[in-house]
């Protein structure tokens, strides 16, 4: 069985790389996907899933 997991949000912040250090002096908001983004990327996933099995 194959679970496949689509994105609800995304971390935004001023830091180009993900480095392990200094995170306290930086802010980070919490991006919500939209319904419809989301619903696409299922769609799609699930129709090119069903022609693969066919």
């Amino acid at each position: 069985m194959e679970i496949k997991l689509i994105p609800i949000a995304k971390v935004k912040n001023s830091r180009k790389t993900p480095t392990d250090d200094y995170w306290e002096e930086v802010i980070s908001e919490i991006e919500l996907c939209t319904l419809e983004i989301n619903m696409k990327k299922f769609l799609l996933h699930y129709l090119i899933n069903l022609n693969l099995q066919t």
